[in-house]
């Protein structure tokens, strides 16, 4: 059965039915060959407009998930489809990973551990209600001792009520901790961009030149409802960290 989705989720309801479209087919419930169900059925279903369904299966098509058959319907592609349409992109975007490739040493440090409650700021960017009661963590990842990254994340407190006694279990991965708490992380949603580095406590830890242009991610992170957990913000410097994107020609 596709999953529902959740529209206070900040994640974009088109992608969140592209998510639940893509599991049902990796678990098998949609099978290759297989004729989905029309725009009109999924929009009923999902309670979603014709616009926003045209849009999820339309993306799904261009990654080789679906594909149409004119005067006839859509379909579940063939797995090899899926697997080399899979394959052609590799984006890799997690920093150990990255630091590690290059043989070089990859630590990391809590800096702060605070709880809030979202103001209009955080309320905005989070896409949550003001007032929502969340834990804040700031970090920082460094490649040979020099600082890489410097995160700010944001964890919707009822999902992980013991976040602020946890601190040890949390420097052992903060999405680990939470699959422990219930809250495993099953669909991730990033923003990359640059940013220009004005903010005192950025040039600081980050040890770059003011003014300099730097990559920034922004981190949604969300359960298997669909429920938004936590939401990231990830600045790099960007003199130690690139983000390799790879392309493979079929």
């Amino acid at each position: 059965m596709l999953k529902k989705i959740n529209p206070s989720n900040p994640v974009p309801l088109y992608q969140q039915i592209k998510q639940s479209i893509i599991s049902a087919i990796e678990r098998g419930e949609w099978k290759s060959e297989e004729q989905i169900p029309t725009e009109t059925e999924l929009g009923e279903y999902f309670k979603a407009s014709r616009t926003t369904i045209r849009q999820a299966v339309s993306e799904l098509i261009d990654d080789k998930y679906l594909y149409r058959k004119r005067g006839v319907g859509t379909f579940v592609s063939d797995v090899n489809e899926q697997q080399k349409a899979h394959h052609n992109w590799l984006v890799t975007i997690n920093t150990s990973d990255l630091i590690q490739s290059k043989n070089k040493a990859y630590t990391r440090k809590i800096l702060k551990m605070e709880e809030i409650e979202a103001d209009d700021y955080i309320a905005e960017h989070g896409h949550i209600e003001v007032g929502t009661k969340l834990f804040r963590i700031t970090r920082l990842q460094y490649e040979d001792g020099e600082p890489a990254t410097y995160t700010i994340t944001h964890v919707i407190a009822r999902f992980a009520p013991n976040f602020m006694k946890d601190r040890a279990k949390i420097e052992n991965g903060l999405h680990q901790y939470l699959k422990e708490c219930g809250a495993e992380i099953v669909n991730v949603n990033y923003e990359i961009s640059a940013f220009k580095a004005t903010r005192k406590e950025l040039i600081d830890n980050l040890e770059v030149e003011p003014e300099s242009a730097n990559l920034f991610i922004k981190i949604l992170s969300s359960n298997q409802d669909q429920e938004l957990v936590e939401f990231s913000y990830t600045f790099f410097n960007s003199e130690r960290i690139t983000i390799p994107v790879y392309y493979k020609y079929r």
